[in-house]
């Protein structure tokens, strides 16, 4: 179910930012974890598993999008 459900968000994410006018393409990425940790989403374990602190391993990193929207970082 949370391939299935990620799969759904990313998808319709996706076509949202192309009505925005911005290209956006969701693709299964072998570095989504990595991605993700960068992103500040969790860390990686030693097995290169994300880890979050609510979650755990328990993590399912769905397909990353691309796109030429600008996006801000989040300020903490």
């Amino acid at each position: 179910m949370p391939v299935q459900n990620g799969l759904f968000v990313t998808f319709v994410l996706s076509a949202w930012i192309r009505e925005l006018g911005f290209r956006a393409k969701a693709s299964a990425d072998p570095n989504a974890e990595k991605l993700a940790a960068a992103a500040g989403l969790g860390k990686l374990n030693p097995d290169g598993r994300l880890l979050t602190p609510k979650y755990g391993t328990r993590i399912h990193v769905a397909d990353v999008i691309r796109t030429d929207l600008p996006l801000a970082p989040d300020q903490p």
